[in-house]
């Protein structure tokens, strides 16, 4: 389904968006020391990021099978 690469790719932008935003709203509102047990302060996000990664690397293995096929990779261009 040419819409599903699509929306790997959208839900994988959307989920590091996400986790991105969530630690620098969260930084910004507690002020939080940078040090060894920073990280375990956004345990929340590392959920999102794992999304991501996911589905960015489905996105590609779905890229590379419809490579393989002979299929298009890409929606043809407009006009």
């Amino acid at each position: 389904v040419p819409r599903g690469q699509v929306a790997l790719r959208v839900v994988s932008l959307g989920a590091f968006a996400a986790a991105a935003g969530f630690i620098v709203v969260k930084q910004f509102r507690n002020d939080f020391v940078v040090d060894f047990n920073w990280v375990s302060r956004f345990e929340t996000a590392h959920g999102w990021t794992l999304l991501a990664v996911f589905t960015m690397v489905a996105a590609v293995a779905v890229d590379g099978l419809r490579h393989r096929q002979g299929g298009p990779t890409e929606d043809p261009p407009e006009g």
